[in-house]
């Protein structure tokens, strides 16, 4: 009795005998669900691995050749993109740290103070010339560079200014 339930009347049920590979299928199905519930009850659950801790950026020299050109360079772009009248120069390094990677990231923090200097002057004379006046704010910033010198790639990546 092909196609009929054993024990039946007779009467064919269409589709309840299955084929050989549906048996398969539902078996797999079966033997996959009731794993995933033991794995759960367990504790055994998929987990992916665990990332790896971040390496630290090591810190340089501020007075770097290389680190005092990213300087330059952020301090050409902030006072390009600035909304303020006088430029601003930087007064000293808090901190320098650089990481190599696809280019070279310099993650430069620096006090930058206000000069008497405006924009039109600036390019007249040089911004690292303009004094600086003494009876203005200071900021601190911090400048995220991108240096890729092989194919003579400068970005900056990241702004953030403070007053302190």
């Amino acid at each position: 009795m092909v196609g009929r339930w054993p024990h039946s009347s007779g009467h064919s049920l269409p589709g309840v005998m299955a084929s050989p590979l549906r048996s398969l299928f539902l078996l797999a199905t079966l033997a996959l669900a009731m794993s995933s519930v033991l794995c759960a009850r367990w504790g055994l659950q998929h987990r992916p691995p665990p990332k790896p801790a971040p390496t630290p950026v090591p810190t340089v020299n501020p007075n770097d050749k290389d680190v005092q050109r990213m300087l330059s360079f952020a301090m050409r772009e902030y006072n390009m993109i600035s909304k303020e009248q006088n430029l601003r120069r930087p007064l000293r390094i808090l901190s320098a740290r650089k990481k190599v990677g696809d280019g070279t990231n310099y993650y430069l923090e620096v006090e930058m103070g206000k000069t008497k200097c405006t924009m039109s002057q600036a390019k007249f004379y040089g911004w690292f010339r303009c004094p600086f006046d003494h009876n203005k704010e200071t900021r601190h910033c911090r400048f995220m560079v991108h240096n890729k010198p092989w194919l003579n790639s400068t970005t900056l990546m990241d702004l953030n200014c403070h007053y302190p």
